[in-house]
């Protein structure tokens, strides 16, 4: 709880990152099937934590656990400035 507002931790919210280009080993080249080893590279495109949050009512907001790490981090600093 964060004044009053749930916050619901998921796991599922991520979001396609930048595409990366791997090269292919000779062994998946030779034994892969539909079989093409001439393409050395396959793209893999990695799940990035999603930067928001959404908003189910009142007082219930779901986000990333690596978002809601970030927004405590960033809450806890704010508390700290206001008493000092």
């Amino acid at each position: 709880m964060f004044d009053g507002i749930r916050i619901v931790e998921s796991i599922y919210l991520v979001e396609p990152g930048d595409p990366i280009e791997i090269r292919r080993s000779w062994r998946e080249r030779l034994f892969s099937r539909p079989w093409t080893p001439l393409k050395t590279t396959r793209t893999l495109i990695p799940n990035v934590p999603y930067k928001g949050a959404i908003r189910i009512d009142n007082t219930t907001i779901v986000m990333h656990p690596e978002t809601v790490r970030q927004f405590r981090a960033a809450a806890a600093l704010e508390e700290e400035k206001k008493f000092s």
